[in-house]
């Protein structure tokens, strides 16, 4: 009804004055007509009931209700469920897409297409190819059929899907050596394998010796030709056999020698060993050998007990045997195990007693020599042993609270004779009064320096 007054309002606006008043007199006429008609209808009880659809039981003009009929419901499918013809309601729920399988593309219910995923993980092969099909519908997969791969051509195996195939080498050419492996041309692989000559059969031989000829298939090698070897007394008159093959030969053959029994002989220093040994049947054939000496000492000889050295003699010849001499070292005064040397001093430091002993024999060293130089109060003490090689210093100076001297610096010589000429280190410390090292380090000798000259290098 609203809507109505709006157009008819619109349309006034457009009017004349008289159109207008004509216009209006006809809307107030439909205005009465649309108000006083549904009140004479209800009035009358002469309804005309309008209903949204064959399924609406309430009238939109008057609300009276009405009986009606069920629902004519379509058949559910995959997206909707039962839906009425006349109304659209619906009821219970819509039908689940069925298929055969994870792969099938098309609902049974609906026919409606899907995007699936195939499982190409089952390998298939035939004479020439291999491919996968899926796992669950078995569907080749058309794209991916390959061709058999082979490492080489005797190889029987596809790298892929383990296809057998038959195939046979190619081997190279046999050298005629049966330690040498026969390889195919194709592949590389063994054919035949290496083995070892045997050379077991019968001798073959001419008037210069006698060898073997392996016995094993395809293998021409001989081992080394031999002399033939006398069955007698060598130079025996008329023909002779070989005793390892039976050849009769008209030329003199050497026998086998019976060698007697191997001596041997050192010299009086053990420089030197000399094996000999002759044969039974001809003392005129004698192998003999100087053997090569090395010496170890086992037990070193010290002042007062003996060591001993061991001398080997060693020979290429297998048949003379390792020999060893064991000598005694007789025990010497050139070695003493000396200790530190030590000095003492009387009570006015005009003098002092300088020694030193040996760990071996627990005597001191009777041949030591001392001089001592003083040199504005500073006293400079030089030792040396029995053969007069200068063998230390020590300089002491007057100590600078009381009475006394402190030793201020020692040099010890720690190598005396080095490659044939004197030579080596020194030791040099200084010290503090209490006797504390200050610092230490090493003096090199110089070779030929002259330990008991008063060389600048050494005091």
């Amino acid at each position: 009804m609203k809507e109505i007054c709006r157009k008819a309002l619109s349309f006034l606006k457009n009017m004349t004055v008289k159109q207008k008043i004509i216009s209006a007199s006809v809307v107030a006429v439909i205005l009465i007509t649309a108000i006083l008609v549904p009140i004479i209808i209800v009035n009358t009880g002469k309804c005309d009931h309008v209903f949204d659809n064959a399924c609406d039981t309430t009238c939109n003009e008057c609300g009276e209700t009405r009986e009606v009929g069920a629902h004519d419901y379509n058949a559910a499918d995959c997206d909707t469920p039962k839906t009425c013809k006349n109304c659209g309601a619906t009821k219970g729920q819509n039908k689940e897409h069925t298929y055969d399988n994870a792969c099938d593309a098309d609902c049974n219910e609906c026919n409606k297409t899907r995007v699936v995923q195939h499982n190409y993980s089952v390998l298939q092969n035939d004479e020439t190819y291999h491919w996968y099909v899926c796992l669950v519908c078995e569907r080749p997969d058309g794209e991916n059929k390959t061709k058999h791969a082979y490492d080489n051509d005797c190889d029987t195996s596809c790298n892929t899907c383990g296809k057998e195939r038959t195939t046979e080498h190619v081997p190279n050419s046999d050298d005629g050596d049966c330690t040498t492996a026969v390889t195919c041309s194709l592949c590389g692989n063994v054919t035949t394998p290496a083995k070892n000559h045997d050379f077991s059969g019968a001798w073959e031989k001419d008037e210069s010796g006698h060898w073997h000829v392996c016995k094993n298939d395809g293998c021409s090698v001989t081992d080394t030709k031999a002399s033939h070897i006398s069955n007698d007394v060598e130079n025996e008159p008329g023909a002779q056999l070989c005793a390892e093959c039976g050849y009769e030969s008209t030329v003199v053959i050497p026998h086998i020698h019976e060698w007697g029994t191997v001596k041997y002989e050192w010299n009086a220093n053990y420089t030197k060993c000399t094996a000999t040994r002759a044969c039974i049947k001809n003392e005129q054939h004698v192998e003999t050998e100087s053997a090569t000496i090395t010496s170890e000492i086992t037990i070193a000889a010290s002042c007062v007990s003996n060591g001993e050295i061991v001398y080997t003699a060693t020979f290429t010849n297998e048949n003379f045997a390792t020999q060893t001499e064991t000598v005694e070292i007789p025990a010497s005064t050139d070695d003493h195990e000396y200790g530190e040397l030590t000095v003492e001093w009387n009570a006015d430091y005009s003098d002092c007693v300088v020694s030193r002993y040996c760990s071996a024999g627990e005597h001191g060293d009777e041949e030591l020599t001392k001089t001592i130089s003083d040199n504005n109060g500073v006293k400079t003490v030089s030792v040396y042993d029995g053969s007069e090689d200068k063998i230390a210093v020590y300089v002491y100076k007057p100590k600078t609270s009381g009475n006394g001297y402190y030793l201020y610096s020692s040099e010890i010589k720690t190598t005396y004779y080095v490659n044939g000429s004197y030579g080596g280190n020194i030791s040099v410390k200084t010290y503090d009064e209490e006797g504390n090292v200050l610092s230490e380090g090493n003096k090199l000798i110089f070779e030929g320096f002259a330990p008991d000259s008063d060389d600048s290098e050494f005091g």
